[in-house]
C-alpha cells in the first residue's frame, strides 16, 4: 500500500514537471514569435530551440524548426560582410 502511494506521488510529480517544462518552452517560443515576427503556422518541434541576435530571422510559413536547433542573427557579422 505505501509503495503504491509513493509510486503515485512520484508519477504525479514527474507529470507536473513535464507540464511545467512544456509551459516554459511555449512561453519562450511565443517570445521568439514576437521578437522575430515568426508566423503562427511555424512549428517549434521539441525542446532546446534557441534563437539569438538583433537582426531578422526569417522562417517560412507552415515550416518547422527541430529540437535543439540554434539560429543566430548577428549584428557584427552583418556589418562585417556588407559594410
Amino acid at each position: 500500500m505505501i509503495r503504491k502511494v509513493k509510486l503515485f506521488i512520484g508519477n504525479t510529480l514527474v507529470e507536473l514537471f513535464i507540464k511545467l517544462t512544456k509551459t516554459a518552452q511555449l512561453k519562450i517560443y511565443n517570445e521568439y514569435r514576437i521578437k522575430y515576427n515568426i508566423d503562427n503556422t511555424v512549428k517549434f518541434n521539441g525542446p532546446g530551440i534557441k534563437l539569438f541576435g538583433e537582426r531578422v530571422i526569417e522562417i517560412s510559413k507552415k515550416s518547422y524548426i527541430g529540437e535543439y536547433s540554434f539560429l543566430q542573427s548577428d549584428q557584427w557579422l552583418f556589418n562585417y560582410y556588407w559594410f
